[in-house]
């Protein structure tokens, strides 16, 4: 499960960001169905991050995403550069730290590098250091690490190194980071391609009872599915194709799944990455979650992010402001906006000193609007008038 995560210097990102899943204190509304306990800290199911253009929102789902490459694509040779994307072409390393739960033990990574060389790196378990790195002095009590370190190159990360070198907490680090960190947004983009456990899962008579039922909740017209092969995927991995039957007055048809609609698709690949029979203790990241959907089926997947009984953790961001009032706690909506400086910064709504925004009747969405919490965008539509205009008389 991930606590929390915090980054500098990283694309708009000039000072720290610190975005936290752990629940927020004194707040009861939701405590059952939206959070999750670990034997370190409760956390929140799902963050949503909203915000206007360009403010910051889809940068900080960047941010993590880069973290996991550099952890898990190692570099080839010491003339590879690695991922980097400082503000404003700044020389500053770039900052990454995060504390998450794994295997009941508590890990903190933190990274600091340039395009050439790892500055520091350290990772800890349970608050004691694992190993420690300092430019290319390596301390650690392990002395396999530190036999083997003068081989370390200077764009190298020391995690991938000392789990190559089967040290078994950075074995665990690492998959945390390979296997347990899910970007879903590049998949909502392509057709539906099933993996062999998807299928499988899929033809169960009992889950497909419930996964029907849900579909059919949403008013899909769907009466029915099955699960085939495709003769066109034979060569790939999986060749197993999801299809849907649809009646017509004494007629029925099935549709392979990439035929439907572009809504039905992406309620179908989130469904894949919600519903726990497919993915447990996942930390799932969307960006611009609620394209192609309608705002009922928006609250369908709120409910089902939240309060269906998973381990998964959803980090979100949206323009669909009345999410804000689907479901949600203060510690759940966070906003990313533009400083009058430039920069870009994250914080959440429980961070606002008002008490009031702990009630249950509180309208987030409509003093978000009156912007009440700043991110809202500043749009000189009379400008914008007055320019249409001017092209209209040429």
């Amino acid at each position: 499960m991930l606590l929390s995560f915090s980054f500098k210097n990283f694309r708009s990102y000039r000072d720290e960001a610190v975005f936290s899943l752990e629940m927020g204190t004194r707040l009861r509304r939701f405590k059952r169905e939206n959070t999750h306990r670990t034997a370190f800290a409760s956390v929140v199911k799902s963050a949503f991050l909203f915000g206007p253009n360009a403010g910051g929102k889809s940068n900080l789902l960047k941010a993590f995403s880069v973290l996991r490459s550099l952890v898990v694509c190692p570099t080839s040779d010491s003339a590879e550069a690695l991922l980097w994307e400082p503000f404003c072409n700044s020389n500053n390393p770039t900052e990454f730290s995060v504390l998450f739960t794994k295997n009941g033990m508590l890990f903190e990574y933190t990274l600091h590098y340039t395009e050439k060389e790892v500055v520091y790196e350290q990772l800890s378990v349970n608050d004691k250091v694992v190993f420690q790195r300092d430019g290319q002095r390596v301390t650690s009590k392990e002395y396999s690490l530190l036999e083997n370190s003068t081989t370390l190159r200077s764009n190298q990360l020391l995690l991938y190194w000392a789990q190559d070198l089967n040290l078994p907490e950075a074995v665990d680090a690492f998959s945390w980071f390979e296997e347990d960190i899910v970007d879903l947004t590049e998949r909502l983009a392509l057709d539906v391609q099933l993996s062999r456990n998807e299928a499988k899962i899929l033809s169960d008579s009992a889950f497909k009872e419930k996964f029907l039922s849900i579909l059919q909740a949403v008013d899909f017209n769907i009466s029915d599915y099955i699960v085939s092969e495709d003769t066109a995927l034979k060569r790939q991995k999986s060749s197993e194709q999801l299809l849907f039957q649809h009646k017509f007055d004494d007629t029925s048809l099935y549709l392979p799944v990439n035929r439907e609609s572009t809504g039905i698709k992406r309620f179908v690949q989130l469904l894949l990455a919600i519903l726990p029979e497919f993915a447990s203790d996942k930390v799932i990241l969307i960006d611009g979650f609620e394209q192609s959907f309608h705002i009922e089926m928006i609250k369908v997947l709120v409910n089902l992010m939240n309060k269906w009984n998973g381990t998964n953790q959803f980090i979100v961001t949206t323009h669909a402001f009345n999410v804000m009032d689907l479901f949600l706690r203060p510690d759940q909506i966070y906003f990313a906006d533009k400083t009058p400086n430039g920069t870009s910064e994250v914080y959440s709504l429980f961070d606002f000193d008002d008490v009031a925004v702990t009630r249950s009747d509180f309208d987030y969405k409509k003093r978000y609007l009156k912007g009440m919490f700043a991110g809202m965008p500043i749009v000189n539509t009379t400008w914008l008038e007055t320019i249409f205009e001017k092209g209209n008389r040429k």
